[in-house]
């Protein structure tokens, strides 16, 4: 049994990277179909897109939302797990300090959660509150 001989003209081999391919190579031409007309035009019948409240914003005088963190500490892992609330000033109080009091009691059972995750939590709801009371500072509130 002999070699393939590499200079005989005779013998195909697939095109190389950057080179066309030969005509039994090339993707056969697609019929072309005529566009699809809709029976009504989208922008007649389109819903306005409103955006969803972010956190921390107000929805209204007296009416604000804030996300919060309440982070749980674990031997080898840790638990951040946000709570979105929607309400009077009061009500986002109340969020506020029922996240703290989650994370200054079981945020510090882990090694990373005592010394960065618990820390990071407990700044950030401290953060997302006073961006709060900016907010409600600006409607009159305190």
């Amino acid at each position: 049994m002999t070699a393939p001989n590499p200079h005989d003209p005779q013998q195909q081999y697939p095109p190389q990277y950057g080179q066309q391919p030969p005509a039994q190579y090339a993707p056969a031409p697609q019929p072309q179909q005529p566009p699809v007309q809709q029976p009504y035009p989208p922008e007649q019948y389109a819903q306005p897109q409103y955006a969803p409240p972010q956190p921390g914003y107000a929805q209204g005088p007296g009416v604000y939302t804030a996300v919060f963190k309440s982070h749980t500490g674990l031997l080898f892992m840790a638990l951040t797990s946000p709570k979105q609330v929607t309400g009077t000033m009061a009500e986002v109080r109340h969020a506020f300090w029922s996240a703290q009091a989650h994370c200054l009691t079981l945020g510090w059972f882990g090694i990373l959660s005592a010394l960065v995750y618990n820390w990071i939590a407990i700044f950030g709801n401290i953060g997302e509150l006073n961006r709060v009371k900016a907010l409600a500072k600006q409607y009159g509130e305190s």
